[in-house]
């Protein structure tokens, strides 16, 4: 099945967010986490193969995945969240990846958005690789089987296989509880 028309839309819709006024401002948000180490934090450019292969990296690991942009207020407000249940959930055998549609509004380009990202990252204090990325959007959203907006959260189990998810925004229960799918507990 296809997303190019719901892609569109999205990404129109995107831009029109961030176009209103208070949308799309990368300012820190109440209940933010302080700045991380920077020498933790990871942000690349990453096109569909080369986050498939990010995934497989962490075979044997049970990962969450992450699907947000800056310009999109719910994934912004619910990081702190994300953050909190991993925190909570942290073990050896369990990873948080971040993949950033900040590359999808148009005549964005890497550029501009790439350092945008990791200074926002640094401000929000991820701690976690952040994959912003670049490419056709209905490809990603057939491979992971996405609805096309933001945000999305997938929980994987070691395997690599798909055991939980969360289309649209998450509270805190919530991410814990795609956490312990992910470990399968």
């Amino acid at each position: 099945m296809s997303f190019s028309r719901a892609a569109a839309a999205n990404v129109l819709l995107a831009v029109l967010v961030a176009a209103s006024p208070g949308c799309g401002d990368d300012s820190p948000k109440s209940g933010a986490a302080p700045s991380a180490d920077s020498s933790k934090l990871r942000v690349e450019r990453v096109d569909l193969s080369q986050l498939d292969s990010a995934l497989a990296s962490y075979r044997g690991r049970a990962v969450v995945v992450n699907f947000w942009a800056m310009w999109c207020e719910p994934c912004v407000e619910e990081l702190p969240d994300l953050f909190a249940a991993e925190r909570e959930a942290r073990r050896d055998d369990l990873a948080l990846l971040l993949v950033s549609y900040d590359l999808q509004i148009p005549k964005a380009n890497a550029a501009t958005i790439l350092p945008r990202v990791e200074s926002f990252a640094q401000r929000h204090g991820f701690e976690h690789p952040v994959l912003v990325y670049e490419g056709e959007l209905d490809p990603l959203n057939e491979r992971f089987n996405l609805p096309g907006h933001i945000p999305v959260t997938l929980a994987f189990d070691r395997q690599g296989k798909i055991v939980d998810r969360s289309d649209g925004p998450a509270d805190k229960a919530r991410f814990a509880a795609l956490f312990r799918a992910a470990l399968g507990s």
